[in-house]
């Protein structure tokens, strides 16, 4: 359920089990005592803002995470249609809006999951991010998000000052394809291109981290 453990100050861990597919919208928000988690291999998406304000110091999203569009239903089980009859899909978010926003102890993350998009304020306020991996399925880093006039989110890396290397697992023709709205940011911040060996022992590494916890 939503903001199932939000606002736990004195929650210093978390075990996710591998049963669980699903983290909720706001699950751990504001849990400023928890600084490591263990993400299950069979986790398919992270809701918006799961992770928000959260104590983690480096997170390692699992290859399961994925974006999936899928067909937009009506109460009787058919696909929407809009008004020049082009059918309507829904895409359910793999990383969620805000999902590790303001984790201002944050140093690390890696991204194996499959998604596209990285979404307005992902890692927003991250203010101690250095390094980030990732995949190369990745089309698009999102900026703001708007609503209502109001802004919501930045860039899926606004304000991230100690932000220095930027781990991409394809190559240049791919990231160069990638939309990205901040065009400063990607000329400046991406690193050489990793290869998948790279990507994989980055996780090896740090899920031996979180073992020795």
């Amino acid at each position: 359920m939503n903001g199932a453990f939000a606002a736990c100050e004195n929650l210093k861990s978390v075990n996710i089990p591998e049963t669980v597919k699903l983290i909720y919208p706001m699950a751990f928000m504001g849990c400023a005592s928890l600084s490591s988690v263990e993400l299950p291999e069979v986790l398919e998406r992270i809701g918006y803002r799961a992770f928000y304000q959260t104590g983690l110091e480096e997170i390692v999203i699992p290859v399961s995470v994925h974006d999936e569009t899928v067909p937009d239903l009506d109460e009787n089980g058919e696909q929407k249609k809009d008004e020049d009859g082009k059918l309507l899909t829904v895409t359910y978010m793999g990383i969620g809006y805000g999902a590790f926003h303001s984790c201002e102890r944050l140093k690390l993350a890696v991204v194996n999951a499959r998604v596209e998009t990285l979404y307005a304020g992902v890692f927003g306020y991250c203010l101690a991010l250095e390094d980030v991996y990732l995949p190369q399925t990745l089309k698009a880093i999102e900026g703001a998000k708007f609503s209502d006039g109001k802004l919501y989110y930045g860039h899926a890396f606004h304000h991230d000052g100690a932000l220095k290397n930027v781990y991409f697992e394809g190559g240049e023709e791919q990231w160069a394809a990638i939309e990205i709205d901040n065009k400063e940011y990607k000329d400046k911040q991406v690193s050489t291109p990793f290869d998948n060996s790279d990507l994989i022992e980055a996780e090896k590494h740090f899920n031996a981290i979180y073992n020795k916890a």
